[in-house]
């Protein structure tokens, strides 16, 4: 009889656990919908906004929109403070894959707090990231409802067919740098019918040599700094810097602009 007894209890007590694969390949879980959650990016405080429980958000990086007041609102770069994240007692972290240390993330780890590292690499990332932390936090509905939102804006983005456009990605101009073809952004520039001019370098982000910079000045250019203007050969949106769904804003934007 104990053993039946500990038994259903074990049942229950895992009942509504959940486990997901992360973008580093590794498993995460939680035994219960995570309630006290840290954001240690910009992009992944947007899925938490984008899954509507923003309220749970214990401490978040800024992603540039209104946060409750209950949370501590922080940069998310640089060294992680382990003391004080102890304090705030989360039980989901979601990391940044390549804007947070390695040796955080491997503290995080070892100290059993349930870390999500996102790092999404295509659209598709970012659609089944909405599902994933759906599963984690137990907003699976809004999830859903959230990953179709994102597909369908996507699609309807860019409803006419625009003739390819050749075009020369800035992110930074001293030192000029540009996204080679491994770049997520890549696939969504695609979309709105762009060729990135350097797609043929086997990089995510690289630093052009100033002659081959003053080469491309010629063709178009999809500005990615912030506070550019819109021109005839100067392409910008504030919503194409983060893997995240804010992304589909960004391209109903650029091919607004090629259609002007």
């Amino acid at each position: 009889m104990r053993f039946l007894l500990t038994s259903l209890w074990l049942l229950s007590s895992t009942a509504f656990g959940a486990s997901v694969t992360d973008d580093l390949g590794r498993q995460v879980t939680v035994a219960s919908p995570a309630q006290r959650i840290i954001t240690l990016s910009p992009h992944s405080t947007e899925f938490i906004r984008e899954l509507g429980i923003t309220d749970r958000l214990v401490a978040a990086a800024n992603d540039g929109k209104s946060l409750p007041a209950t949370t501590q609102v922080i940069s998310g770069y640089g060294a992680l403070d382990r003391e004080w994240l102890l304090s705030k007692q989360p039980d989901l972290v979601i990391a940044w894959g390549s804007g947070n240390r390695s040796n955080d993330i491997a503290w995080l780890t070892e100290n059993k707090i349930p870390t999500f590292v996102s790092e999404p690499a295509s659209l598709k990332a970012i659609a089944d990231t909405l599902i994933k932390l759906g599963k984690l936090t137990g907003s699976q509905t809004h999830a859903q409802l959230a990953r179709e939102q994102f597909l369908h804006n996507l699609q309807q983005a860019c409803p006419t067919v625009l003739s390819k456009q050749e075009v020369h990605i800035v992110i930074w101009d001293q030192p000029a740098m540009s996204l080679g073809g491994e770049h997520w952004l890549n696939e969504l520039l695609e979309k709105a019918h762009f060729k990135n001019t350097w797609q043929h370098i086997k990089r995510m982000v690289f630093t052009i040599e100033r002659e081959a910079a003053m080469n491309k000045q010629t063709i178009a250019q999809v500005d990615l700094r912030q506070g550019q203007t819109a021109s005839e050969k100067r392409f910008v949106s504030e919503h194409l810097n983060r893997p995240s769904p804010s992304l589909a804003l960004g391209l109903k934007e650029l091919c607004e602009q090629r259609r002007n």
